[in-house]
Order: C-alpha cells, then sequence, then structure tokens
C-alpha cells in the first residue's frame, strides 16, 4: 500500500543534529559526576536532597555576592548569605531540610517585594541576579523532593490513567474523523486500531504494538507519495502519536524506596548539569540538563509534572518578549483628518446644494485577551454642513454639525489580523436657517415662509434619518476599507520582513504567543530546539506608558548564533564581521547606520598591523556564547588563531564583558572590566603563555571594539514615521531590557 524513499537530506539540519549527538557524549559524562565520593556515608533511606544539592554554596550565591548589596541592606545580606549556606549542606532529617527551606523562602519573598517597590530600584539589579539563581535553584531542589514525598504507586495510577485516557480519546478522534473521509477508515488497520482500543480498555502498555505504530506514524516522511504524506499528517493521526508517545514515558513500576533511590540518582546528575550551566552556559551542560531532564520524566511516578513546571518557568520559558504600552500604539495609529467637499444631491424631492467639512479622529484601544492581542480601531468626529435645498415650492437653508462614532474590533495572534464590521453611531443636528417660498408681497411672504418652516419641521424624523444613513453608508465602508488594507499589508509585510529572514537564518521561533491587556499588547517567542534550553523567568519592568519594552534572553542570542555556524571555521576579522553584518541587515531588512567604534591602541610588545591577516580558528562548540548578568553582557569565544609567519595559538576562552550607557542620543558600549584569556589546554612555559593570552586578547579587542550608535530610530505606520529613543538598556538575570519611548 505504502512506498517509501530515501531519508537523505529529509531534514535541513542535519549538521546540527550530528553535532548535537557529539554533544550528547560530553552531557552523559557530565551528568554521571557526583557530588559526594565513595567514603561517604549511605544516604537516608526517605525523601531527601542529601547528595542532589551542592554540599558547598554555589557561585553568585556567596556571602561575598550578597555583599554587594551594602548599606541598610548589609545585616539583611548577611542573614540570607547564612541561610543560603544552610541550605547547601546535608541534612539528617526531614524536618531540618524543610526549616531551612523555609528560611529561605523567606529571604527570596523579601527580595521579591523590594523588586516590585521602586523605593529600591537602585538594588534591582543586583537583588535580581541574586533573586533568580537561587529561585532557580531553590524550585527545582523543591520539586524533587515533593516528587520523592508523594506515593509512587497513586503517582504513577494517575499517570497511567491519564495516558490511556488520551490514547482512548485519540482512537475516538481519528474513527471519527477518517469516516467523513472517502475511504478514510480503511486506514484504520494501517495504524491497527482495534489492536490499541483494546489495549488501551486494558491498560496494557503492550510496546511492540505501540512502537510499531509509533514507527509507522513517524515515518510519514519518507513515503514517496506526496498526498500519503499530506494524509498521515492530519491532526487526528498526530494526536495519536503524541498519545502513543504518552503511554511509552509511563514509568515502570517499582517500591517505594527504589523508587526514591532512582530519583536521588537522577536529581543528582540533574543538579550537576545545572551547577554547570549555570556557571558555564556552554552547550554540552545545556544537552545534559534536557536529557537528565528526560530521565527525570522517565522515572518519576508523575511523569515529571511537578519538575515539568520548574523547568518550563526557569530553563524551557519563552526567550524574547515585547511589551508595547496603549500610548505606543496611539502614537502609531492616532491620526487628526480634514476634508471638504461640495454637496449636489437628490434627496427626496429636493436638490440639495452646498458644502460640508469633516474632521475625523482615528485612535486605537486595546482590549484583554488571552489568547490573542485584541484591539479596537476607533474613528471619531464631526462633519459640518452648509446647504440648500430646491424645490418648486422653496428653498430651505439648513446648517449642521453633526457627530460620528465608527469602531472595530481586531485580533492579532502573530501572524494574522482578523476583524469583524464596523459599528456606526451618528449623532444629527440639523438646524434649518431659513425658508424661501419666492413670495414677495410682505404680509404673504411672511405666512408662506412659516407653513414652509412648519412643514420642513414636519420632515425632520425623515431628513435626520437620511442624513444620519448617508454619513453612516461613507463612515462604516471607508473605515473597512482602510482596515482591510492596511491590515492585510502589515500581515504580508510581517512575513515577507520578519517570519522570512528568520526562516532564511534558521531563527524562526518554535513558539509564538500574543496576548493583550487593557494597557498593552504583549509578544512572547522561544527559540529552542532539542538539546537548547529557553529562557527564564523575565524581570517584571514596566513599559513607559508611551513606549515599548523589549526582553531578549541570553539563550535566544546563543541559540541564534549558534545557527549562525561559526563553530569549527577559520576565519578573517572581515569574514566574521561581515557574517555578523549580513544576518543583521536580513532581519533589519535595511543597511546598519554607521557606528563610531573605537579605535583600538596596538599593544606595546606587537608591531602596527602584525595581525592584519590572521584568521580565528573556532572551536567546534561554544564558538560564541552570551552570559548576562550582574549589570553586564559578557561575550565569551572559544577560538584559535593563526599567524601568517608564525606558530598557531590552540584554543583559548576569552571573555569580553560589556557594559551599556544611555546618553542622550547615543547608546555606548564599553568593556567593563579587562578582557579574561584562558587556554583551553595549557602548553609551554608560563611566559609563553602570557604571550599568547595577550595577542588573542588584542586581536578579540579589535574583533569586538567599543562603540557607540545611536539611541534613535524611526518606525513607519503608513505615510508617517514615529520617532523612538532607547531611554534604557539593563542586562539583569540572563535577561537584556531594552526600555524605548
Amino acid at each position: 500500500m505504502l512506498r517509501k524513499v530515501s531519508m537523505a537530506g529529509w531534514r535541513k539540519s542535519t549538521v546540527r543534529r550530528w553535532k548535537h549527538a557529539l554533544l550528547s557524549g560530553g552531557a552523559l559524562a557530565l551528568a554521571t559526576v557526583s557530588w559526594g565520593n565513595e567514603d561517604l556515608p549511605p544516604l537516608p533511606g526517605g525523601p531527601t536532597l542529601n547528595g542532589i544539592l551542592p554540599a558547598e554554596v554555589p557561585l553568585g550565591l556567596t556571602a561575598d555576592d550578597f555583599a554587594v548589596l551594602g548599606g541598610k541592606w548589609t545585616d539583611w545580606g548577611d542573614s540570607a548569605a547564612v541561610a543560603v549556606e544552610e541550605l547547601f549542606r546535608d541534612h539528617d532529617s526531614l524536618e531540618s531540610l524543610e526549616s531551612d527551606l523555609a528560611r529561605v523562602e523567606i529571604k527570596l519573598g523579601t527580595m521579591r517585594k523590594a523588586l516590585d517597590d521602586n523605593r529600591y530600584q537602585s538594588l534591582h539589579g543586583p537583588l535580581a541576579d541574586l533573586y533568580g539563581r537561587l529561585r532557580r535553584r531553590v524550585d527545582v531542589a523543591q520539586a524533587i523532593l515533593r516528587t520523592q514525598q508523594a506515593d509512587a504507586g497513586g503517582a504513577r495510577q494517575r499517570t497511567v490513567d491519564a495516558a490511556f485516557g488520551e490514547l482512548q480519546d485519540a482512537l475516538s478522534g481519528l474513527d471519527r474523523d477518517l469516516r467523513r473521509v472517502t475511504n478514510g477508515a480503511r486506514w484504520l488497520p494501517y495504524v491497527r486500531a482495534d489492536e490499541l482500543h483494546a489495549a488501551a480498555s486494558r491498560q496494557d502498555a503492550a510496546p511492540d504494538l505501540l512502537i510499531a505504530v509509533k514507527d509507522r506514524l513517524a515515518g510519514r516522511s519518507t513515503l514517496a507519495e506526496e498526498s500519503q504524506r499530506n494524509f498521515l499528517g492530519r491532526d487526528s493521526f498526530i494526536r495519536l502519536e503524541r498519545a502513543i508517545d504518552g503511554v511509552l514515558s509511563i514509568p515502570p513500576a517499582s517500591g517505594q524506596d527504589e523508587y526514591i533511590a532512582t530519583l536521588r540518582d537522577v536529581g543528582a546528575a540533574l543538579f550537576v548539569a545545572i551547577e554547570d550551566y549555570e556557571q558555564r552556559r556552554d552547550e554540552v551542560s545545556a544537552r545534559a540538563i534536557r536529557d537528565q531532564y528526560q530521565a527525570w520524566r522517565d522515572v518519576a511516578a508523575d511523569g515529571g509534572e511537578a519538575l515539568s513546571d520548574v523547568m518550563r518557568t526557569h530553563y524551557l520559558n519563552f526567550n524574547f518578549r515585547t511589551v508595547a504600552s496603549e500610548g505606543f500604539l496611539r502614537r502609531l495609529f492616532r491620526e487628526t483628518r480634514q476634508e471638504s467637499s461640495w454637496v449636489n444631491d437628490r434627496v427626496m424631492e429636493a436638490q440639495v446644494r452646498g458644502y460640508q467639512c469633516t474632521t475625523s479622529n482615528i485612535d486605537v484601544d486595546v482590549r484583554p485577551s488571552a489568547n490573542t492581542a485584541a484591539f479596537v480601531l476607533k474613528l471619531e468626529g464631526h462633519v459640518q454642513s452648509n446647504t440648500n435645498a430646491f424645490t418648486d415650492q422653496a428653498t430651505v437653508h439648513t446648517v449642521g454639525n453633526h457627530t460620528f462614532r465608527a469602531e472595530k474590533d481586531l485580533w492579532f495572534d502573530g501572524h494574522l489580523f482578523t476583524s469583524t464590521g464596523c459599528r456606526v453611531a451618528v449623532g444629527v443636528n440639523n438646524r434649518t436657517v431659513n425658508a424661501d417660498t419666492g413670495i414677495r408681497i410682505p404680509i404673504i411672504r411672511g405666512i408662506a415662509n412659516g407653513i414652509a418652516m412648519r412643514e420642513v419641521e414636519k420632515r425632520r424624523p425623515q431628513t435626520d434619518a437620511i442624513t444620519r444613513n448617508k454619513i453612516s453608508t461613507q463612515v462604516g465602508p471607508r473605515l473597512d476599507s482602510e482596515v482591510r488594507s492596511q491590515f492585510d499589508k502589515a500581515s504580508t509585510n510581517l512575513e515577507a520582513k520578519l517570519y522570512g529572514p528568520l526562516r532564511e537564518l534558521e531563527s524562526y521561533p518554535q513558539e509564538l504567543a500574543v496576548n493583550s491587556t487593557d494597557t498593552a499588547i504583549i509578544a512572547r517567542a522561544r527559540l529552542m530546539e532539542s538539546g537548547e534550553l529557553g529562557g527564564g523567568q523575565w524581570p517584571e519592568a514596566a513599559a513607559p506608558t508611551d513606549g515599548i519594552l523589549i526582553q531578549v534572553h541570553e539563550s535566544l542570542l546563543n541559540n541564534s548564533l549558534e545557527r549562525a555556524g561559526f563553530a569549527g571555521r577559520e576565519m578573517t576579522r572581515e569574514e566574521v564581521e561581515a557574517e555578523l553584518r549580513a544576518r543583521i541587515e536580513k532581519l533589519l531588512g535595511r543597511p546598519l547606520e554607521r557606528q563610531t567604534i573605537a579605535e583600538e591602541p596596538t599593544p606595546e610588545d606587537e608591531e602596527e598591523g602584525a595581525d592584519a591577516n590572521a584568521t580565528f580558528l573556532f572551536d567546534s562548540r561554544d564558538a560564541v556564547r552570551f552570559h548576562v548578568s550582574d549589570g553586564e553582557v559578557r561575550i565569551v569565544l572559544r577560538t584559535g588563531l593563526r599567524r601568517p609567519g608564525n606558530e598557531d595559538i590552540p584554543t583559548h576562552i576569552i571573555e569580553m564583558p560589556l557594559g551599556f550607557t544611555v546618553d542622550g542620543d547615543q547608546i555606548i558600549i564599553k568593556r567593563t572590566r579587562t578582557v579574561t584569556v584562558r587556554a583551553v589546554e595549557r602548553s609551554g612555559g608560563r611566559g609563553e603563555q602570557i604571550v599568547r593570552g595577550n595577542i588573542m586578547r588584542a586581536n578579540i579587542q579589535r574583533l569586538l571594539p567599543e562603540r557607540t550608535i545611536k539611541s534613535r530610530f524611526d518606525l513607519e505606520q503608513g505615510n508617517k514615521k514615529i520617532a523612538v529613543r532607547v531611554t534604557d538598556v539593563t542586562p539583569r538575570d540572563g535577561w537584556v531590557t531594552v526600555t524605548a519611548r
């Protein structure tokens, strides 16, 4: 029935998958490290964090780190450091462990309150770093402890019930879907639906059956016929495949003591990977976290549910976030128009001539929505008219001062704009100034004109209704037309100028979410593939009422740069600069503006232009990484150097710390301290190592010089440009937060 073709070339990112496979070896080695050694006494049999948490306080949470708070916070910092030190030790009872966790939670609560209080803004930087580092570790530790404390049998049975229930629902949904398609039911035997139904009703895992069906579904891309590939890609088949995955991931049953021992082993390996990642932010430790997290899900009776909530918050979260305030959106959309036109129309039996002047204002009102961005486009204005209506009996002079209000609901899901029809309300205010029957006999003229005026007033409801209808039929369709034109164009531009280039650069987010409150539209995205990590909790920074907030996590920078393909390459400085510039310009859709670049001095022991033709020998992994904390962005490179006529310099790790200062119309990017250099593997004498380090430092500083860029840029909306200025750049706990208004 089905024919298969070669799998060669079936996925674009094969090279990266091989790289991740190699990294898994390093991750496995990392994860098998434990905190203890063979001389330690056996662990207690009940729930514990002994052997799971590091036996020493992690870097970044020491007494010296809390001492940075200083001032009135000195005593509090000292007590917080003691509480942290008490947590990272072996505990002789569950009660003492829970007591130490409670004390640390109190300290975390104090930090959270201070971070939410602008009176402590001067401390928000160091507090955010301390809070994030401690919060992540405590949440993971508590999830591990809760999983040990849960009844293994009861938790596992809930997982079993949920997994087999989803399998039955998926099979029923598949059956309904296929029976709506001609000959669709003939595909049920292909997925062995009857056998799966029987297994699900018995809650029988039947691994041979499940794996066989899973392989058929997962191999849809190897089928020769495109129609077959597309058919097996229906949502009902995808749901069945995921349901099978859920059953296959049910952990095996075991005794409570054996179960807790297994959890401790996996939990310890997970914490080793986490601690390594917290310090290095490298690819091996990221892969190790993903591997050990999956291992935890495989053995935990709850399927890893408790830990999954924590991981999604701290390590697998969105790594890009932007908040556009309602005030900023109003700057984009708000517009006042004035239009004048002559009137020459037939109304009932009268010919109406004159002129009218229309003043209209366009505005936007953001509305709360959980799954989309919801907003209302408003068109308000007034129409002033001055007309004469001519009939055989009289000429009627009327002035009008009418108001109108049109609203149109719109939604944005991150890709497309959708809308409803317009709601139009019109307030009519016609005032008859004069009615002239043309009779010139004084006594009769007044009587005749009075009769004409009364006749006009008698017909007022009709004429007002006609006026209301005319304004409505002009305002509603016009707003519909403009919205359709503007937002269809916006969707097209979004795809062509942003999403298209992101796909070309293999940096299109795997997850995109948009929502709105009553004061802002919020967009979040996550760039993260298997083997990679995402973002953590973003800093709760408020967007200015008339501006935007952009937050980028270091994992987005790292995952995106990994796709740039610097790893394992030999490149000159000019080639590196050109590739980086090309990527940035493709994303911006325009050339980069000229930047002011500081001239790097030549070291005293180096001839002018000595390394002009040098090439960087980037390592096969972690070629370029970012680490954001302590108010700076650290760029970490793993590279050697090839210099014509000289011996190659082996791979070194170079760390460049950068700070950002906004000064008026400029953003100044400067090194905050000395660039550190260390060899991956030491060779040669100390003097030779120092010389190599100085050469590497000088070349990296020339590659990444200090610079000044403009803080102002323009956003285009329709036919107008909106000037926007960056007012603040704050690196904090993994996130770079940019405020603009």
